[in-house]
């Protein structure tokens, strides 16, 4: 019998990694992952902008839309296995206010230079009473912390790169904010609602409307596209960004969901919206 070149085990394997391979996500319940924590953690003040269904920087202009702000702690993390797979490379973790308590009081225990843990997740796909529980896993050797890297003993936010380099939060995540859809411990809120953190009770809030259907998996634009858009409409401001940009696109709530038939047109409207305004004319002294 001919064998046909499938396999599952690399099919789940792609599904896996399937997304952005910058942030570590656990999605399911009981999704896990051994890793060390590299570094230290990156700080950022961000709202949810129902409107554009992106998140934003909590700001003056955020605070007068009555938007609230959500308090999100990013960290380089080793990943040594993700779902008992290896994957053995540098990737980012985002963290909200329960779980970045949970990480400095094991760094204050065991010690990043010490110790690997093993994260895994308590709720399903969406519950936003998710949680994570973090465990040590096993001890950091020399091989691993050759290729994880160790504090920097003269400087104690410092970290010496291993093989793996460092991933810079501030980038990773400012790209993140414009093109990120709603993680499960932060939600949307408005009148009559309350935002949902892990482990809070909220008011029943009604049923949104349904939003658009984007488009397939296999009909959108490609990863470089998308990253070469997004890197064009973050210097600007949201009212002149990607709020105008996603309105032409509404079938999409994020850049990368922008359909390939429209690729072409949206890398054109974003040059468009990323030009600078023409000169003013001079005025004319003798006229």
């Amino acid at each position: 019998m001919a064998g046909s070149k499938g396999s599952w085990e690399k099919t789940q394997e792609a599904m896996d990694n399937q997304g952005s391979s910058t942030f570590l996500r656990l999605e399911n319940d009981g999704d896990k992952a051994v890793l060390v924590y590299c570094g230290a953690p990156f700080h950022r003040d961000i709202c949810f902008n129902e409107k554009t269904g992106a998140y934003e920087a909590w700001d003056d202009a955020a605070k007068a839309a009555g938007r609230k702000k959500s308090s999100r702690y990013s960290i380089n993390v080793y990943v040594i296995s993700i779902k008992g797979r290896e994957t053995n490379e540098m990737r980012v973790i985002d963290m909200n206010f329960n779980t970045m308590q949970q990480v400095i009081a094991l760094r204050d225990k065991y010690g990043f230079q010490k110790c690997a843990f093993e994260v895994t997740r308590h709720g399903a796909k969406g519950d936003t009473k998710t949680t994570y529980q973090i465990l040590p896993d096993r001890d950091v050797d020399d091989a691993l912390r050759a290729a994880c890297g160790r504090p920097d003993p003269a400087d104690k936010n410092g970290w010496i790169e291993g093989t793996a380099a460092m991933i810079d939060l501030e980038e990773a995540t400012a790209k993140e904010s414009v093109d990120a859809t709603v993680t499960d411990d932060v939600r949307k809120d408005g009148k009559g609602k309350k935002e949902k953190t892990n482990g809070a009770s909220t008011a029943a809030a009604p049923a949104p409307a349904a939003a658009p259907a984007p488009a397939p998996a296999g009909d959108v634009i490609a990863k470089t596209a998308a990253a070469e858009i997004i890197e064009k409409l973050k210097p600007l401001d949201k009212d002149k960004g990607i709020v105008p940009f996603l309105a032409k696109f509404p079938y999409a709530r994020k850049v990368s969901e922008i359909r390939a038939s429209d690729e072409a047109a949206a890398r054109a409207f974003a040059a468009q919206l990323a030009a600078p305004p023409p000169p003013a004319a001079a005025e004319d002294p003798f006229a």
